[in-house]
């Protein structure tokens, strides 16, 4: 009996061993499993995480692509203002330009029409101390009044001052003719 005593404790030892290898071994397998249910759990949090990333690159891109549209679109539009302005520019420039051409012209024919009123203003006050000095009895040259200065009205004043008995109506400030 010895013997067999002997292997039952042995085959009991070898039992327990085997039942603590196993148990041992099913600690493990279930560590595993929680490890691997753990690791599971990681990636899928990190596999969301990345699709939260990716759908804000998306976003950002899509921003950025919206952004870019825009801003063309307003350097189009600032461009087209920006022609337009010149164009408008260029226009009054050109308004200006012809602008005081009309007026040196109508400058040019004020003083014109200036230098033959001085003018006409002279003829006028010589004429008038011509006939001034007739009326006092002072002897004119005829060729004198035959230089065909002046206007009919003026003629027409000085007939009447040599008629006037030699005197003339003022002889402080020269007549006054009004056409």
């Amino acid at each position: 009996m010895e013997v067999s005593s002997l292997k039952l404790e042995i085959t009991e030892g070898e039992a327990k061993r085997s039942n603590e290898v196993a148990e041992k071994e099913r600690a493990e397998a279930t560590a595993a499993r929680r490890a691997k249910s753990d690791f599971e759990k990681l990636a899928m949090e990190r596999l969301a995480v990345i699709e939260r990333v990716q759908r804000q690159i998306e976003s950002l891109e899509q921003e950025r692509t919206d952004y870019s549209n825009e801003r063309a679109s307003t350097v189009k539009k600032l461009e087209d203002l920006l022609e337009s302005e010149h164009k408008a520019h260029a226009t009054a420039n050109a308004m200006a330009e012809c602008l005081s051409h009309e007026v040196q012209s109508a400058q040019a024919k004020l003083d014109e029409l200036q230098q033959e009123l001085t003018k006409a203003r002279l003829s006028e006050t010589a004429l008038h101390s011509k006939f001034k000095a007739a009326s006092h009895g002072k002897r004119v040259r005829v060729d004198d009044y035959e230089m065909g200065v002046g206007s009919v009205q003026e003629m027409n004043a000085n007939d009447k001052n040599l008629r006037a008995n030699g005197r003339s109506r003022s002889t402080t400030s020269p007549i006054m003719y009004t056409a």
